[in-house]
């Protein structure tokens, strides 16, 4: 019993789509994204738009080795992890040190890496802070904190002051100067052909950028369009553009118009493909939970069961990559307990389960036998053969099962209260007991 799924492990910059590691067909999509980033000279973002859960990372981490060893791209791809940086203040410093080591020690990007961390240190928001007249006159970080300490001064503070306002205009030059520094350093990483145009990429994945809090999201933004606006200079973003417009306006007000404020930084949009069958049905969530049940090692009749009702589930309310994961390592506590038993019951107990895991609410509400016979249409829709008899499961009441179970010994095979078997002898059971 498994309660992780047995997935091919994705080494960053060596796994491609070859193999096993491709679950939903997405080769062709990664080729794609290949030929347009080789092909692009203008700095680009594109954000590789989807909601959480629906396999942007798996995409993504697979996309970084697959460009050059799978696809015979020549850009350099470097893979960045917003969310495991965002406990930082900066996003500039930690994008340095993850362009730093793509190549080995001795590479052209290995020897750049070294010039950007240098010119990044008075890039960095601690370096734009001003603190020469705060440390005599108590001032904060603002320049208005500057001129009040002129108009309060009198005599030789005065001059002090005046002379604090000579340094930081010297400061901000020197700054000026660090970011054409630092825009010359990475145009030195894309070689530039006869016809002027950028021969060599780089190409940065941002991944989780949802993720992160609301201020370092948008600072990461705000740090790719002034720090990196150079030819052969890409970005990647796996993002939920619909999360990344919430963080717009936690930071600028509800009033704030995020989508347009958004298109100042991204350059395209993409969408990972659905997996279609040959009728052009989308079959993408049937396909994962039918990878994902093999991976569990789930026997044959209750794997058909468990797949049958997520794509009930689905199309009633559909589910992401992710959710169908926990499903799953749900129903793996569950499924050992399920061999041999009937098909009807199986598809009950597999209701159930994905009922508690997707709708946490109605699954307190079946615990307390508060429900009625709406309650499986609101839950699934139509296509899977057990439906009837979940339902009945669900609404017959102890009389109706002493009425039907006397004259069908179909019915009296189950437990007059079914729903509360269930509970108590398969989700409840931490530990699965083969009778």
């Amino acid at each position: 019993m498994r309660l992780t799924k047995r997935a091919p492990q994705i080494v960053i910059g060596t796994s491609t789509f070859d193999g096993d590691a491709d679950w939903l067909d997405r080769t062709a999509f990664g080729q794609k994204l290949s030929n347009l980033v080789d092909a692009l000279d203008s700095p680009t973002v594109i954000a590789l738009d989807g909601e959480w859960g629906s396999g942007k990372s798996h995409f993504l981490k697979l996309w970084v080795g697959a460009h050059k060893l799978q696809f015979k791209g020549h850009a350099e791809v470097v893979y960045f992890d917003a969310f495991k940086e965002d406990f930082l203040d900066d996003p500039l410093i930690s994008l340095v040190a993850a362009i730093a080591p793509v190549t080995e020690p001795e590479g052209k990007l290995a020897q750049a890496g070294k010039t950007l961390r240098r010119l990044a240190l008075p890039l960095a928001k601690g370096g734009a802070r001003i603190g020469l007249a705060a440390a005599s006159y108590g001032a904060t970080a603002a320049v208005e904190g500057v001129w009040d300490s002129v108009a309060l001064a009198a005599g030789g503070e005065a001059q002090k002051v005046v002379d604090d306002i000579d340094k930081l205009w010297a400061q901000e030059a020197t700054k000026r100067a660090a970011m054409e520094a630092f825009q010359n350093t990475l145009r030195t990483l894309v070689e530039t052909s006869a016809e002027g145009a950028p021969a060599q990429k780089l190409v940065i994945i941002i991944d989780e950028l949802d993720r992160c809090r609301p201020d370092y999201a948008l600072s990461l933004l705000e740090t790719i369009k002034h720090f990196f606006a150079v030819d052969g200079v890409h970005f990647v973003l796996g993002v939920n553009l619909s999360e990344l417009e919430n963080s717009v306006k936690a930071r600028y007000g509800a009033g704030c118009d995020a989508t347009m404020y958004l298109r100042k930084f991204i350059t395209l949009m993409a969408h990972l493909p659905d997996l279609q069958d040959r009728a052009g049905k989308v079959i993408t969530v049937p396909a994962y939970a039918e990878k994902i049940a093999k991976a569990y090692d789930f026997e044959e009749e209750i794997a058909k069961a468990f797949v049958g009702w997520i794509e009930a589930r689905n199309s009633k309310k559909p589910l992401t990559l992710r959710e169908i994961g926990r499903c799953a390592q749900r129903f793996a506590l569950v499924a050992p307990n399920l061999a041999g038993k009937r098909r009807d019951w199986v598809g009950a107990v597999t209701a159930v389960t994905i009922v508690d895991v997707v709708e946490p609410e109605m699954g307190k509400r079946l615990r307390r036998q508060d429900f009625n016979g709406e309650t499986l249409n609101s839950c699934f829709s139509g296509g899977v053969s057990e439906k009837w008899n979940f339902d009945m499961l669900l609404r017959l009441t102890t009389a109706d099962w002493d009425a039907r179970a006397e004259g069908d010994a179909y019915l009296s095979d189950y437990n007059k209260d079914g729903l509360r078997q269930i509970y108590t002898d398969y989700i409840d059971t931490w530990l699965p007991i083969k009778s």
